[in-house]
């Protein structure tokens, strides 16, 4: 800071030199990745769980889905990033969460092959119930 002598001996200060001093804003990414074993709605729950958020902004970066011949449902991981920034006067709010209707009621036709694989492990269970009544009653 310099100053300079005015008229009538008082002082004055320069401000000619002095610089503006801006706030320094960072951002911030941060990747998540989830493991999921679920049904097809549930998978696209999750999909607008993280997508349906405009404030608080997230990306989907990858997404593997294999379907099970075991349960009937989907597996898969994701992996998502969630971005901030620090700097700003912008003050935290909790998101809400909203549902968004996306794709297709049934990618993969999951909801019938479960119900398949359900049906023949029924139907196994019913014939191993059987087979051991007639072996007991022999």
């Amino acid at each position: 800071e310099e100053t300079t002598a005015a008229e009538d001996g008082e002082v004055v200060e320069d401000t000619s030199s002095q610089e503006t001093v801006r706030p320094s804003i960072d951002l911030f990414q941060t990747p998540v990745t989830i493991s999921f074993d679920a049904s097809y709605e549930t998978v696209k729950d999750i999909i607008s769980e993280i997508t349906a958020d405009k404030t608080n902004k997230k990306s989907i970066d990858v997404v593997a889905i294999n379907f099970s011949e075991e349960t009937g449902d989907l597996e898969g991981t994701m992996t998502y990033s969630m971005y901030s920034l620090t700097g700003t006067e912008k003050t935290y709010s909790e998101p809400a969460v909203s549902g968004v209707g996306i794709g297709t009621s049934n990618l993969f036709n999951t909801v019938e092959r479960k119900a398949k694989i359900e049906a023949e492990r029924r139907a196994e269970g019913a014939a191993k119930a059987e087979a051991a009544a007639e072996s007991a009653g022999e």
